[in-house]
């Protein structure tokens, strides 16, 4: 035909043919012999059992099965060195050699063109090369794809023709020696490929063991776009110094070859995966300079394996061309010891290698050996590499090999249709004499329902096919899954509403964290141990949404940027921290997530025992000379006498306050400040809870008494002391000295006296004298006396209120005697305040003359220089407590008494000062940089996703995309680790996008996952939907 239409496939299989409709008359070819081919044609006049118009028969037809056939070449063609040997011409001579020897020797293996339409040859040639310079890859690539250098275009030309895989073994890149594999473009499909270093690090450039130079294993993986039968192609060039090394490195290569074919087993073509129809094995060739004699350590390796078979042993001599000898230096006849047979083309699996140009009956016979490439050995060739003029091309010579490549059930192309032909034709096929007619639906034939043919395990119910329109026609399995598909398509976007809610989350957790600590009404009001718990609640959220943010980031950089392989994504999706499968890269990245939440939920602790004062709003209250709440009423105020006095009494210091409400203000003065009545007192204890305190400060009226000796001569005076007595007398009548009365042995006495009415019982303790004196000493109460004189005068006083307990903490007299209101001293000057005998036990109590003659010395004073009297002067703290105690429990608010005034008194909102303290944490700027890591940390990892923008990688990205996009024979490739998880080695995975799938187009970019493939992955376009 002028022109080609579309290709139709036709399949045999087992005693089933199928049918298609046309558009022309065709020529059938399949692997068994036809018995009879009708064609009808509508437009002509007669009409057969299926309904169709016309008939046209065709004669037998037997043609048979051509395999792929192969030609490898393999060939040291000498670096391009600037020392040369004695004989050794310059690269620029020697090019034009070696490119037309490589281009004669596979001209009948490259496409040809009829009438102006190429056909595909089922012969195929492989190039191996071995000590290619970068430069020297480049001239041979473009003289074989016929076309000139251009430096502004890529140096190494893929295409129209040849194309080539490998690197400079030294960088891995372009520095150093090529082992290059180069293909012919139109023929195969590159599948995958890798470059292996012969080293114990293989991933990398390097040498290994005794090794002189780096040495590199070049290995792809091709289809042939014919018969869709893989081959696993193999280069290599030994180290020529190093034993070891050879030896080793043969492993390696066995190894790698190995994996290959276990990764890589599988038929497909044409876009159709056809596993189901013949699971072909893929082939395995290795060509090379091994630097290595058949009898030598690296050859006896490869002939050890059960891999691997030299070419050559599977030829008869007599059908080999050229000479034994592949190595000849460029002094053949000075250099004879040199010379050897060391460059060899290697086929597997051994098993599949025989020699002949068909498969024999038993083959045939066996199921899996039908199933399974063959490799025929049909030539073998040491082509000269010296010609009349005297010049060698190289020092070795250029081995090839001829090997179909034969399977019993393969597919190819059988016709091609012409257009313009007026209207369809139905075909009717007899085959052995069981007539099967046309499926409408799906070009198939099918005599009985297909439910009645299912026994036909190894044949796939339905077959890719083009119609007449060269349209893909889907199996109908495929189109039910298609119409059945449960997946949604989405366009990539820069930024998503997850983004947006991410960021917005994070900052609004980072705004509660701030209120929290620094806005005082609620810190106070959470208190130290909510605060801890609403900072670790919002630290918890936002270590959630870093670790999804950057999380999505390092898939996008792996993708990207990174070793993009399948270990890797696993490992982040499921965060496996001890994973050494993985790069260190994202496996640092994922320490970092797992180690910064516990970092900062560590640090932010320490920032207890802080403490929050919040001002607030007083209420009017009253006040009055009360005691602590709980201690009203009690007794004659004996008790009130020791609550008030024992704490400042068991530690004496001057300028501090003690208790409830005792001020030490110096060491002759001391005061007992009045309080807001306890029921105030209770009310703000009921409203605070255990780690809250309230500071309330007011001015209020307190009970003042100072220490005022008389002198010397006052003390000598009979005339002062009747002065004293007449003073009592002008307020008393009937007053005299007092109450004097024994207490200790020894003739020691202890008296108080005070103004006293004898006739109504009435006191006047404005001003006391206290005295205890030893007659057997010469001492008198004269003597020995102490004065003190009591006010009630104006203070002010800070208390400090808990939950349980009330107490000064703060207070200063604010008025001198001389100041202070005459009308609030009647409750001094005449009060029923009876103290007489029942205080003198009081008096002896806290006596601390006393402790000498017990031996009781101080607390804290050392044994060596015991203390007894201490150096602050406790007797006023001591008169002071006596009187306002016996004032309480008399005249406190509790009981009915004439001092109100005095006593009880209320104070405005205004008069009081309340500050509520609650421990919290502390208000550090430490604290609010801890609180914006991961709000930071949040909205970087946003903008490095925008920055990413069109990796093939969504917010959603799981298990689900895997499955969905895994490509060809990628779900085999994992066989066996479903239950454990583990590969055995690292696998890399590459996102594509395309529009077609087996030239089925879709309303959609097709998103594909293909495993073990060395390529970056694509990148995806705005405003396309992707699935």
């Amino acid at each position: 035909f002028n022109k080609v239409y579309s290709t139709i496939w036709i399949y045999d299989f087992v005693g089933m043919a199928s049918s298609i409709s046309t558009k022309a008359v065709v020529v059938i070819s399949t692997p068994r012999q036809v018995e009879k081919v009708e064609v009808d044609n509508r437009q002509q006049g007669s009409e057969d059992a299926c309904g169709n118009r016309g008939t046209m028969q065709s004669t037998r037809s037997s043609i048979d099965q051509s395999p792929l056939s192969l030609r490898i070449l393999s060939h040291n063609i000498r670096y391009a060195t600037t020392s040369p040997f004695k004989n050794e011409r310059p690269w620029e001579e020697r090019r034009p050699l070696i490119t037309n020897e490589l281009s004669y020797n596979t001209h009948p293996y490259m496409p040809v063109s009829h009438h102006g339409a190429e056909s595909l040859p089922s012969t195929a040639a492989f190039i191996c090369l071995q000590e290619v310079l970068h430069s020297q890859l480049s001239d041979i690539l473009h003289d074989l794809n016929g076309i000139e250098p251009n430096a502004q275009e890529d140096p190494l030309p893929t295409g129209p023709l040849w194309a080539h895989i490998g690197v400079g073994r030294e960088d891995g890149h372009t520095k150093g020696e090529y082992s290059p594999i180069i293909y012919p473009v139109q023929l195969f499909d590159l599948l995958h490929f890798q470059n292996i270093w012969l080293s114990p690090t293989p991933d990398r450039p390097s040498k290994g063991w005794d090794a002189g130079s780096e040495r590199i294993l070049t290995a792809g993986v091709f289809r042939s776009k014919l018969t869709g039968q893989r081959t696993i192609a193999c280069c290599t060039h030994l180290d020529n110094a190093g034993s070891e090394s050879r030896k080793k490195s043969v492993g390696i290569v066995l190894e790698t070859m190995e994996n290959l074919r276990r990764e890589w087993n599988g038929h497909e073509s044409y876009g159709y995966d056809v596993s189901g129809v013949a699971e072909h094995e893929a082939a395995v060739f290795l060509a090379g300079d091994f630097n290595s004699q058949p009898d030598q350590e690296a050859y006896l390796e490869m002939e050890a394996s059960d891999l691997m078979c030299d070419l050559r042993n599977y030829i008869c001599p007599q059908r080999r061309y050229g000479d034994r000898i592949t190595f000849t230096g460029f002094n053949p006849d000075q250099d004879k010891e040199d010379q050897a047979r060391i460059d060899f083309i290697w086929l597997g699996p051994k098993d599949r290698v025989s020699s002949g140009h068909y498969r024999s009956e038993e083959d045939v016979a066996d199921p899996e050996l039908a199933r399974s490439p063959r490799w025929v050995v049909d030539g073998y060739a040491v082509l000269p590499n010296r010609f009349e003029d005297g010049v060698y091309n190289s020092d070795h010579r250029c081995v090839v090999g001829d090997v179909p490549v034969s399977t019993l059930l393969h597919m190819r192309p059988v016709m091609h249709l012409a257009p313009n032909v007026p209207s369809p034709a139905a075909i009717r096929i007899q085959y052995k004499s069981t007539e099967f007619a046309q499926d409408p639906k799906w070009g198939l034939c099918t005599k009985q329902p297909w439910t009645e043919r299912k026994e036909h395990s190894n044949v796939p119910q339905y077959f890719p096919l083009y119609s007449t329109q060269g349209e893909a026609i889907s199996n109908p399995e495929r189109a039910r899954a298609k119409e059945e598909a449960i997946g949604i398509p989405r366009q990539i976007q820069r930024l998503s509403w997850t983004d947006g809610y991410a960021v917005a989350m994070a900052l609004i957790a980072f705004v509660i964290g701030i209120v929290a600590v620094l806005h005082k009404a609620t810190a106070v009001l959470l208190g130290q141990t909510n605060q801890l718990v609403v900072v670790g609640l919002v630290l918890s959220i936002m270590a959630f949404i870093t670790q999804q943010q950057v999380q999505k980031v390092i898939l996008l950089y792996e993708a990207r940027y990174g070793a993009s392989t399948l270990q890797n994504f696993d490992g982040i999706l499921q965060r496996k921290y001890f994973d050494l499968s993985m790069t260190w890269q994202p496996r640092l990245v994922l320490w970092f997530l797992f180690i910064l939440p516990l970092g900062l939920g560590a640090s932010y602790k320490r920032f207890s025992g802080g403490s929050t004062e919040l001002i607030l709003q007083a209420s009017g209250m009253d006040f009055g000379a009360t005691a602590a709440p709980g201690y009203q009423l009690i007794g004659n105020g004996m008790s009130l006498l020791v609550t008030a006095y024992l704490p400042f009494w068991l530690n004496p210091a001057v300028r501090r306050t003690y208790g409830f409400n005792l001020l030490i203000a110096d060491n002759a003065t001391a005061a007992i400040l009045d309080a807001p009545l306890p029921s105030f007192l209770t009310h703000i204890q009921e409203s605070l809870k255990v780690d809250q305190s309230v500071l309330m400060s007011a001015q209020v009226n307190a009970t003042v008494t100072q220490n005022l000796n008389p002198s010397t001569s006052e003390r000598d005076s009979p005339e002062y002391w009747q002065e004293v007595q007449d003073s009592y007398s002008t307020q008393n009548s009937d007053a005299d000295k007092g109450t004097k009365e024994q207490l200790l042995p020894g003739n020691v006495s202890i008296a108080m006296w005070t103004g006293q009415n004898s006739l109504d019982g009435l006191y006047n303790w404005s001003m006391t004298y206290l005295s205890q004196w030893n007659l057997t000493k010469g001492q008198t109460f004269e003597s020995q006396a102490e004065r003190f004189f009591t006010t009630r005068r104006t203070c002010i006083g800070t208390c400090n209120i808990t939950q349980a307990n009330v107490s000064l903490v703060d207070a200063s007299i604010l008025q001198t005697a001389e100041q202070a209101n005459q009308k609030q001293q009647s409750v001094f000057q005449n009060n029923t305040l009876s103290i007489g005998g029942i205080y003198f036990k009081f008096l002896d109590e806290f006596n601390w003359v006393n402790r000498r003659g017990w031996n009781q010395p101080l607390p804290g004073s050392s044994p060596g220089d015991p203390k007894f009297v201490p150096s602050v002067n406790t007797r006023p703290a001591l008169v002071s407590a006596m009187l306002w105690s016996r004032l309480v429990s008399l005249n406190g608010p509790e009981r009915d008494s004439n001092y109100g005034s005095s006593l009880f008194y209320p104070k405005t909102p205004s008069e009081i000062t309340m500050v509520k303290q609650s421990r919290t944490l502390t208000r550090s700027a430490l604290l609010i940089v801890i609180l914006s890591v991961h709000p930071v940390l949040t909205m970087l990892a946003v903008l490095a996703k925008a920055l990413l923008y069109g990796t093939p990688i969504s917010d959603d990205f799981g298990l689900i995309s895997l499955l969905a996009g895994i490509q060809g024979n990628g779900i085999e490739k994992l066989r066996g680790a479903a239950l454990s998880g583990k590969l055995n080695r690292t696998v890399r995975i590459r996102f594509n996008a395309r529009d077609d799938i087996g030239g089925e187009t879709l309303e959609y970019h097709r998103l594909g996952l293909e495993v073990d493939s060395q390529k970056k992955s694509d990148s995806l376009e705005a405003k396309r939907k992707y699935g």
